[in-house]
């Protein structure tokens, strides 16, 4: 099985180095994805050699900073979670649950979209 060197930011923003084995550097962003890792370098270890595992999207986004993708990538999560949450509140509240009851049944969901909408401000 391939070894791939990445580099990836953690949850706390942190930048972690290391290799993984996979069957392909999709199958090894995916591994890192799911310890919560976000890749933003994979290199497949090839006898000596590296190999770019992701030559077109260094070509699209060359010019920008990785921080600054990984900040979008990070800000869009977190933006589709909010949406999301807030879907289901505003859908136990057209089940005839009033905005308090359902505020209270989640409510770091409530205080963090507070906070989201703080910090937009």
């Amino acid at each position: 099985m391939p070894t791939f060197a990445y580099q990836a930011i953690n949850e706390k923003g942190e930048t972690l180095k290391g290799h993984i084995e996979a069957e392909s550097a999709d199958a090894a962003a995916d591994l890192l994805a799911g310890r919560g890792f976000l890749p933003s370098r994979i290199q497949e270890r090839n006898r000596g050699r590296q190999r770019r595992s992701f030559p077109a999207l260094e070509r699209w986004f060359s010019h920008i900073p990785t921080a600054d993708l990984i900040l979008f990538t990070v800000m869009k999560i977190q933006i589709g979670y909010f949406q999301l949450m807030f879907s289901e509140i505003l859908k136990k509240r057209e089940e005839s649950e009033s905005f308090t009851d359902t505020s209270t049944q989640q409510p770091v969901t409530v205080q963090q979209l507070e906070a989201q909408r703080n910090l937009l401000r």
